[in-house]
């Protein structure tokens, strides 16, 4: 799985694909990379941990409500899906999603809604090619900055778990400063940036499930070891989608790391 990923390469357009009927030699073009492919690889998650095993029931009956605006802002020419919620004045985390998730998924375990309690200004997006936002080609090296660009003036948190992982990398490694601040869960293309990783000063939280049977845990180690001055944690029990195991774990430890990085983001710019 991960030397597949790896083959995958961010200076050419990121092609979203919904089908799965994707040939081998797509895999070896400069970066045409099928969602199908994080598809297959989420099928290997152990019951309970993805789809229609993903415990929904047990997550939806704690969901709290909150007041969302749908708002669908353009990014390189392609229409973006996203749920807005908070305080426009409140400091902004932008909210990514994996392979069988989007933006409602944050709904679902009250991210959205222990976000928005705390003051901040919430966006979750539906990746292209995913839900109500259309198929695109992109630029994973500009998206995350272009899509900011739409969506607050302000340096964001941006959380990037599994397959929107390639969407968190790029601007970490070039210490964006549209960024204040990476949550890395179990992402993806670890492998392709892997001589760039060091490179990364971003105050960066890396958040991995114990039982991840997609991107075992022991990558966490490795992830935290080539980011100075990272955190690592580790939800006991979990699967890939940590976040939806131990949500009230999850939300804890985001909204820790976001009261510290806009802290310390303030305390710069006095």
């Amino acid at each position: 799985m991960s030397s597949l990923l790896s083959r995958c390469r961010t200076r050419h357009p990121f092609t979203i694909r919904r089908s799965t009927n994707i040939p081998h030699a797509a895999y070896r073009h400069p970066f045409v990379f099928g969602v199908s492919l994080a598809l297959i690889a989420c099928c290997a998650i152990p019951s309970g941990a993805c789809a229609g095993g993903r415990k929904k029931g047990n997550v939806q009956a704690k969901q709290t409500k909150v007041d969302t605006e749908e708002m669908r802002v353009t990014v390189s020419g392609s229409e973006v899906y996203c749920l807005a919620a908070g305080p426009k004045d409140g400091h902004p985390i932008l909210l990514m999603h994996g392979a069988r998730f989007d933006a409602h998924t944050w709904l679902t375990t009250n991210t959205i809604q222990d976000l928005v309690t705390a003051g901040y200004r919430v966006f979750a997006i539906d990746i292209p090619g995913f839900s109500h936002s259309p198929r695109a080609t992109l630029y994973a090296n500009s998206f995350t900055d272009t899509l900011l660009g739409e969506l607050t003036k302000e340096p964001a948190i941006i959380v990037t778990p599994s397959l929107s992982g390639r969407f968190g990398f790029p601007p970490a490694i070039a210490s964006s400063p549209k960024v204040a601040g990476w949550v890395a869960v179990a992402p993806a293309a670890m492998d392709y940036h892997k001589d760039n990783i060091t490179k990364i000063k971003l105050p960066t939280l890396i958040i991995w499930g114990s039982k991840d049977a997609i991107f075992p845990v022991a990558q966490a180690d490795v992830l935290a070891k080539a980011i100075a001055g990272s955190k690592k944690v580790v939800l006991e029990g979990a699967n890939h989608p940590c976040y939806l195991d131990k949500p009230e774990q999850f939300n804890k430890e985001i909204m820790d790391f976001a009261a510290s990085v806009f802290r310390e983001h303030k305390t710069e710019q006095k």
